[in-house]
């Protein structure tokens, strides 16, 4: 099990609960073999999460700041 964070595109399936984390190492084990396995609706595409904790940490909040003063 993970945390993670995922950027919501209208077509989003985080794949839960057949993966949890990213999806090269979720299927290990688990008798899929591929994302175009996993259950999709219409024309929703499989994303991988953008950051993932291997300890759960449970995030409740995130905020990113909006500003250039960082870098990209």
């Amino acid at each position: 099990m993970a945390d993670e964070i995922n950027l919501i595109p209208s077509s989003f399936n985080g794949g839960w609960s057949q993966v949890q984390g990213y999806i090269m190492q979720s299927l290990l084990g688990r008798g899929i073999s591929s994302e175009d396995e996993l259950v999709c609706f219409g024309n929703a595409k499989y994303y991988n999460p953008k950051f993932v904790w291997v300890t759960i940490i449970g995030p409740t909040v995130l905020i990113f700041l909006n500003s250039d003063k960082l870098g990209k």
